[in-house]
Parts: structure tokens; sequence; C-alpha cells
């Protein structure tokens, strides 16, 4: 007897959840055929490292971050491996001091972009625990960013949202917080920003939507929901109203978790990850310190091979107020602008300002451009080997 056997290659299987509000319309329900067009978008994967900080426990650092890591991946428009993760247990220290100066805040942020360039990540975020913000920096918050630091984070321990949060202020997403609206103003009136989430069209000018900042409780942020069978994170039901991650603090332990992802930052995220990255191009790494005095420190200096070749155009401030300048002997072979705003930005849309950052540029190779040789005022420059 012979049998038929038939094989499948490259089968994508799609399930769908039909309920009678939602219903998909079949126009010829005699069939039982029901035609449906899906476009297929791949996206870039995203690299991030988890180091602990300071004083965490490695218990609080290991269940923070797998929460922080399974936030991500269930609201980011990327694969299902498409979030590349390298974690170490090897802890940053601090200062054993009460208060950090700016200066020691800005050691520890530098020291974390240092570490994310060498692991060749594009983030990293600095798990510490849970109320180190406010006993270490005296702010009430469960998490920082600055713009002046490329992909750098801190989030508090005991969170589940606060690293996505803060991920998605930092170029190339730049999204603002829905907060509250002087919050999302002073992002949205920053030299090279405009806040792709919030905006409310029908109000003539720029200015955040009135039901995103005005939700009850501190979880405010602009209104969504999803499936009950797709929320892990809480009991829910499809009707139950959850607010974008980019609201404020959503303290899993204090009536229930509501954070999600709205249909506009999905958009945004998906634009922005669309496509492929390009690896291979040979870089360098200039730090220095700029200080609120006008005046700048040399840091130091590395080559890479990790980093994207895409990384320089997606994270540089451009027309900015300093320059930095690549020489070929006396021929100037790259002359980059960019800017140093001097805050930090805390969770709840709170922007305190500090003086000092560190900062970082990255550069194409060459062998006849590693060596640098002086900083003149706004301008930075790196002289080339005879």
């Amino acid at each position: 007897m012979k049998t038929k056997v038939r094989i499948w290659t490259n089968v994508f299987i799609f399930f769908l959840l039909i309920f009678s509000v939602n219903s998909i319309q079949d126009s010829n329900p005699s069939n039982n055929i029901l035609n449906l067009s899906v476009t297929v978008i791949q996206t870039k994967n995203i690299t991030m490292v988890y180091r602990p900080v300071d004083d965490i426990s490695l218990n609080d650092f290991t269940q923070t971050r797998l929460n922080y890591e399974n936030f991500t991946l269930k609201t980011f428009p990327v694969q299902d491996n498409g979030l590349i993760v390298n974690a170490t247990f090897s802890k940053i220290s601090v200062p054993d001091n009460s208060i950090l100066t700016d200066r020691q805040l800005g050691d520890l942020l530098d020291d974390l972009q240092t570490k994310a360039d060498l692991a060749g990540s594009q983030y990293i975020i600095g798990i510490v625990r849970a109320d180190w913000i406010q006993d270490r920096l005296n702010k009430s918050a469960t998490g920082l960013m600055s713009h002046d630091y490329r992909g750098v984070s801190l989030a508090e321990a005991g969170q589940i949202k606060t690293s996505t949060h803060e991920l998605s202020h930092h170029k190339p997403f730049i999204l603002c917080e829905e907060y509250s609206d002087t919050g999302w103003e002073k992002l949205d009136n920053k030299t090279g920003f405009q806040c792709p989430n919030g905006d409310d069209p029908d109000i003539a000018g720029r200015q955040l939507k009135t039901a995103c900042s005005q939700n009850v409780g501190e979880n405010d942020g602009c209104r969504t929901n999803t499936f009950a069978k797709l929320y892990q994170f809480d009991e829910i039901n499809d009707t139950t109203t959850l607010y974008n991650f980019m609201g404020g603090a959503d303290n899993p332990n204090v009536d229930g978790f509501r954070s999600w992802i709205s249909n506009e930052t999905y958009d945004v995220l998906l634009g922005e990850l669309s496509g492929t990255k390009k690896r291979g191009l040979l870089s360098i790494i200039i730090r220095w310190y700029h200080f609120e005095n006008g005046t700048s420190e040399f840091k130091n200096a590395y080559v890479t091979e990790n980093l994207f070749e895409s990384t320089q155009s997606e994270f540089l401030v451009t027309d900015g107020n300093y320059t930095i300048r690549t020489l070929n002997d006396t021929n100037v072979t790259q002359n980059i602008t960019y800017d140093v705003f001097f805050e930090i930005l805390y969770e709840g849309g709170v922007l305190e300002p500090t003086s000092v950052v560190a900062k970082s540029v990255i550069l194409p190779y060459s062998d006849n451009v590693n060596n640098p040789q002086s900083e003149i005022g706004g301008i930075l420059e790196l002289g080339g080997i005879a």
C-alpha cells in the first residue's frame, strides 16, 4: 500500500484571538476560507549589558535583570532572540560616602559606558538596590539617564518597566516622559529633540495629550490595553486600562502593575528598529570630561571592532556648540559638531543640572588618526601620527 506524505517547509503559523467586539468579517463565510495579508518586517537586534552597582545583592540583581529583560522583550518590536544580553555578576563600585558628587556620578556613568563599548553593546543598565537613588543621589526616583551618555541608564531593583523606560529615552528612540506636561515639554524643547510620542494633534502647537498626564495614581502615561492572555505581569481582563511605559513609576508591589505599550510608542520603536545593522568597521572611541565652567579634561581613547558602524549617526547630536576634529597631518578629515546638556533625567520627568559630564565619540579608525593631541576650548582635536 502506498502512502502519500505532504511536507511543508518555511511554514508560518499565526494564531488569531477573535472576540465579538473585535471580530474579523469574512466576505464569503460559506467557503470556510479567510484570506489575510501579513507583512513581515525584519527588525534590528538590541544589544544590552546589565551590571550590578554598589551594594545590591546578587539575588536582587538576578531577579531584577530577568524582570527588565522580560518586559523589554514583551513590549519592544524585536524577535524572540532579538534582545542580546550580556550580564555579569561583577559589581561596579562607587565611593563609600553618603551622597555622590556630580563628578562621582559622572565617573559611574562613564564607567558603565566604557564597559558597554568594550562589550560591543549599544546600551547598558546599571542595576542598583531599591531606594539607592534616594540614599546616594538624594532624588526620589527609581531610574535615571542622561542624553550626554550614549546608552547608559541606572534602574533600581524591585521594578519591572524602569529599564525599558530609561532605554527608550536614548537615541535613536528619544521617547519623552508622559508623566506630566512639564516633563514632556522640557524634553520636546531641547536642542535636536522633538518628542515622537504623546503630542496632541488636535491642539495648535506641541503639547502632551491631556489624558496622558491626568490618570489616577503614580503611573501616569497614555492609556492603552491588550488581551489578558498576552499580559504576564498581573491579573487583568480584556477591558483593563493599562498605561504606556513612558509614564511615571509603576511599583509592582502597590495597587497592581498596569504598564504596557501604546500603539503610538510601538510604531515609533518599530520605525527605528526596522531593517538590519551592519557590523565590521574598526572604530576609535575617545572619552573626555566636559565641565560646566567651560574646561575639558581628556580621559582615554581606545580602538574597538565590536560596535555597529551606524552607532555614530544614531547617537550623535548634530549642530551643537562643540566640535571634534580629526586631523591627518595638516588636513581636517572630519569635523563633527555635538552638544552637551549638563543634565540628569530622573524617572518622572525631573531634569536636574550637573556640573560635569563624561563625553565620548565614535570615529572610523585608521592608522594615521589615533593619537589624541590637544583640547582647545570647545574643540577636541585629534592629530595624526607622522
